[in-house]
Formats: structure tokens, C-alpha cells, sequence
């Protein structure tokens, strides 16, 4: 039994336990944190949504503890480590994502070593982790609450129990009791990378319920601690927009945030110090700093995808919410929705915004493509075919239309939802093909259906990418039925450019009648429009802003 005990615990459990932490050191260099989130507690993936089983992921080093951990139950039966063992064989299962084997492990060791409290206490904790990775919540709590009821008998606070409730009650919303369970782990954690960690999410969560002072000199202690760099940084970051939240002051770009652009260091981060500081504006009310801003950071967001969505997101919501600007608010909720994750919270009721404002969208775009049409018709007859030949020659910026979308979105003159155009001027921007607002709205459908593609050859192969689901677009009213038909002159890619010029000219309201139900077509829009400001928007301002505009055309 001695030379089993001798051999067990030097020759497996310690080469296993540093196997896990040389593992562990690893992940931490790779692991991925979004800092717009509260980040998890441990450099665990986030709860699986939909349960999908895949094979587990081969990793030499992990194997390896299994192996050893297998090696102990059959070859040292009589050693007193055998529920180290199964303790290995949990923790080597759960790093690979066996999550249903792992609770097993931790299951079976919990209920034969229930006698060792401490045994019995992790044993439960890590089978409450990989109930949660499985997004078995409700059982999870019940699992965490059997295993704090024995660390009081213990009367002693293990850290890594702890914080894992306080990654529970962070599922559940309830965040003053993270932040004392967290304090608590804090105290007694010996792992080091662990502890500042959770000093960063106690800031986070500080930060969250106002508490503005503890968060400040959290994060001051995360920064002057040995952190990873970009925990660092965002500790630095927050700190700078916390104490400025404290005293009150108007943030200043040059001298506060935006002198963390002058560390060479930092180039990588310009995209999060620009979304900070519009932040900063728009807690201050000034939507319009905080707007330019959020483009800025949208701008420099060149590998930070997320961080891109999230600016336009922000846009979007200001658009929406404070300048009543629709059309704009629907061209950023699209680009949001193309590069947000579909796990992000609040994923489902952006596209429902989206899909809303398409249903504005596609009526003002039909009135400026009628007024462009009437505007045409009234030209000379032997004026027409120069100017439909001159609007519809393709223009040098289609070489550039990867970046058309983000160029409109992020240019001052970006349309707004007045877009009537006056039948005496038919030239310039007005024109449907120059309407910025449906150059969006076009490269909007063409990434829904096939996403974010290079222009190469063979792009549309199916082995890329895929795009993004189509989002079906509400329906309904006099105008959606027309759209569809009026559309089929917005497709030259199919046609020669005779035929579209062709068609073009078609449609030209060139009579009383065509002209009279061109003119229905607009009455139908503007009414349909104003209604939905009314009822759907409740924005009953902008409803009487298109009667009034229908009543003055």
C-alpha cells in the first residue's frame, strides 16, 4: 500500500497536476475575452444554447492525464488516490468539452467520497460546471446549493466553489451577490492569473450597479497587477471612463482616453478607446459626439468584428431612439446583424428591428424611384434616352463596392427619411441607382444571402463562408405588392445594357394614366409609412411630418 501511495502520488498525481496547469497556462495565452461582456469566470466556452454532440477535441496533453488517471484506478487499487483519479479523469473530460462523461466523474466521486467533505465540495462544484456548459441551469443551482451547504460544515471558504456560484448568480442577473461571493473567492484564492481575473469581473460588475467607486480601484488594482496585456488595457480603459463617470467632468478626447493612442502598445485597441469615448457622450446626452465616435471606432475597427457590430449597433440605437432616423437606424441594424454572433444577448430583437424598418425602407425607396421616373418622363423626348443611358452607364465607384456600405453609413450626407424628390429636378442624387439609401439597402441583401465575400474568382462556391439566413422582410399594404415588380428594373447584373435601358424606358409614366398610377403608387407609400410611424413606432411627430409632406406634393 505505501509503494502504491508513493508511486501514485509522485509519479501520477503530480505529473497530471502539472500537465493541467502547463494545459491551463496554455489557454490562457489563447483564449479569446469579449470585454464588452462580463467576462466568465473561468476560460470556459460560453453554455452550449442548442445541444449539439460533437467528438471531443484530441489533445495529446490531456489524453495524457487520462491515461494516468486510468492508470491509478487499475494499477494502484489500494492507494489512497483513487479519488484524485476520477477528479483527473472529470477535469481532463471537461477541458476536451465531454461535459456529459465529466459529470459522471464528478457525480460518481461526490457520491462514493461524500465522507471527505473537501473531496465531496469540488467534486460538486466542477459537476455544477459541467451542468452549466450544458445550459442545464435549473439543476446546476440545485447542485451549487447542496455544495454550499457543505462548505459551511467545513466552515472553511474554498475560492473555486465560490466563484463558480458567483458565475451562476451572474446567468441569473443577481449581481450584488456575485460581487460577495467574488470578494470572498478573492480573499482566498492562491492562483494568481485566477485572482486578478476576478477582480476584473468584480470591477465589471461594480461598474454595472453604480458602484462606481469599488469599480475604480478594482480596476486600478487590475492594472497595476501582473495581467495579461489586453486585460490591462481594458482595465486602463475603464478606469480612465469610470473616474471621469465619478467627478463628473466632461471628457476631454485629447488629454484623457485618446492619449492612450499614443502608446504604440495600444494601436491594435484604437477601435474600443474611440467606442469609450462615445460612451462617455452619450451618458452626457451629447448623442451627436457620441455618434462621431462610435464611426470612428466603426472605422478603425479593421480585426475586432465584434467591436465593429457593436458600434454600428450603438449607431443604430441612436438613430433609432434619439434622431428618429429610420432609414439610417435599418441600413446599421443590417450591418449588425451580418457581423454579430447569433449568441449575442440581444441578437433576436435586433433583427425584428431590422425586419421592421425594411418595411420603411423599401417605401421611401419606391417614392424616389417614381419621382426618378416622372422626373425622366418629363424631359424631352429626344433628351430620355441620353439621360437614361448617362444614369444607368456604371459609375467608377462600383470598383470600390466592398466599401460602399460602410463609406454611406459613415458620411454625413447620409440620407434621411426625407427623400421626396421634386419633379423639376431629376438629375443628381435623387436618381434611384444614386440613391445612397438603396445602394445600402443593395449590398444589405446581397451579404444577407451571401455574406461577407471578397471579389475573386469562384465566390460564389458553397465551401466558404456562408451567409447570412435571409431575413424575410414584413409584408404587406397596397405598396408590397408592387415592389417586386418595380424591382425588376434594379437588376442589370442578368441583362445587356441595351435591355436595361430598355426596360428603364418602359417604365417611364409617359401618359395621364401612367402617370396617375405612378402617383398612387407614392399616395399608397406615404400613407402606408405614416401609419406605421403611428402604430407600429409610436412616433406620432414623424406621421404628421409625411402627412404634411404628402400634402404639400
Amino acid at each position: 500500500r505505501k509503494m502504491q501511495n508513493l508511486t501514485a502520488r509522485y509519479n501520477y498525481i503530480y505529473n497530471s497536476n502539472v500537465l493541467l496547469t502547463e494545459y491551463n497556462e496554455g489557454l490562457l495565452q489563447t483564449y479569446s475575452d469579449n470585454y464588452e461582456k462580463i467576462l466568465p469566470v473561468y476560460l470556459d466556452p460560453e453554455p452550449q444554447v442548442t445541444l449539439t454532440l460533437t467528438p471531443a477535441v484530441a489533445n495529446k496533453t490531456l489524453d495524457d492525464v487520462i491515461f494516468k488517471g486510468q492508470a491509478i484506478i487499475n494499477e494502484k487499487s489500494f492507494s489512497n488516490y483513487i479519488d484524485d483519479a476520477y477528479m483527473l479523469l472529470g477535469k481532463a473530460n471537461y477541458l476536451k468539452g465531454n461535459y456529459f462523461i465529466a459529470s459522471e466523474y464528478f457525480d460518481y466521486t461526490a457520491k462514493t467520497y461524500k465522507d471527505n467533505l473537501k473531496t465531496f465540495i469540488m467534486a460538486m462544484n466542477w459537476k455544477a460546471r459541467s451542468q452549466m456548459e450544458l445550459n442545464n441551469m435549473v439543476y446546476a443551482n440545485k447542485i451549487l446549493d447542496t455544495m454550499l451547504l457543505a462548505q459551511d460544515e467545513l466552515k472553511k471558504d474554498l475560492p473555486e466553489p465560490l466563484a463558480t456560484t458567483a458565475q451562476m448568480r451572474i446567468y441569473q442577473k443577481r449581481n450584488k451577490e456575485a460581487i460577495l461571493l467574488l470578494e470572498t473567492a478573492i480573499r482566498t484564492a492562491d492562483e494568481k492569473q485566477l485572482r486578478i481575473r476576478w477582480q476584473y469581473i468584480l470591477a465589471q460588475l461594480q461598474e454595472k450597479e453604480n458602484d462606481l467607486q469599488n469599480a475604480f480601484i478594482n480596476y486600478t488594482k487590475v492594472e497595476n497587477s501582473n495581467a495579461p496585456f489586453e486585460m490591462y488595457f481594458h482595465a486602463n480603459l475603464q478606469r480612465i471612463k469610470v473616474r471621469a463617470l465619478i467627478s463628473g467632468y466632461k471628457i476631454n478626447e485629447d488629454k484623457a482616453l485618446l492619449a492612450l493612442l499614443k502608446d504604440d502598445k495600444n494601436f491594435d485597441y484604437t477601435d474600443q478607446i474611440y467606442y469609450q469615448v462615445g460612451e462617455l457622450f452619450a451618458k452626457e446626452e451629447n448623442f451627436i459626439k457620441a455618434e462621431e465616435n462610435y464611426q470612428k471606432s466603426a472605422q478603425k475597427s479593421t480585426r475586432n468584428q465584434n467591436q465593429k457590430a457593436l458600434s454600428y449597433l450603438k449607431i443604430a440605437d441612436l438613430n433609432f431612439n434619439e434622431f428618429k432616423n429610420y432609414i439610417k437606424a435599418k441600413a446599421y441594424y443590417d450591418s449588425t446583424v451580418m457581423i454579430l454572433p447569433k449568441n449575442f444577448t440581444d441578437y433576436d430583437n435586433i433583427v425584428k428591428k431590422a425586419q421592421n424598418l425594411q418595411y420603411l425602407s423599401d417605401r421611401y425607396t419606391l417614392i424616389s424611384k417614381e419621382d426618378t421616373l416622372q422626373a425622366i418622363a418629363k424631359l424631352p423626348e429626344s433628351e430620355r434616352a441620353a439621360k437614361i443611358k448617362d444614369y444607368l452607364r456604371p459609375k467608377v465607384e462600383v470598383a470600390t463596392a466592398s466599401n460602399t456600405n460602410v463609406q454611406s453609413l459613415n458620411n454625413a450626407s447620409f440620407p434621411t427619411q426625407n427623400v421626396n424628390v421634386s419633379a423639376s429636378s431629376g438629375t443628381g442624387n435623387t436618381f434611384y441607382f444614386n440613391n445612397n439609401a438603396a445602394i445600402s439597402n443593395g449590398f444589405a441583401d446581397f451579404k444577407k444571402r451571401w455574406g461577407n465575400r471578397q471579389l475573386e474568382d469562384n465566390w460564389r462556391q458553397s465551401v466558404r463562408s456562408s451567409a447570412q439566413e435571409n431575413n424575410q422582410i414584413l409584408a404587406g399594404g397596397n405598396v408590397a405588392n408592387g415592389l417586386g415588380a418595380s424591382n425588376d428594373i434594379d437588376a442589370p447584373a442578368a441583362l445587356d445594357q441595351t435591355s436595361v435601358e430598355k426596360q428603364f424606358a418602359d417604365a417611364l409614366p409617359v401618359n395621364p394614366t401612367m402617370v396617375a398610377a405612378s402617383n398612387q403608387k407614392i399616395i399608397d407609400a406615404y400613407f402606408e409609412i405614416a401609419s406605421f410611424y403611428q402604430q407600429e413606432l409610436n412616433d406620432k411627430a414623424e406621421a404628421n411630418k409625411v402627412y404634411l409632406e404628402l400634402l404639400r406634393r
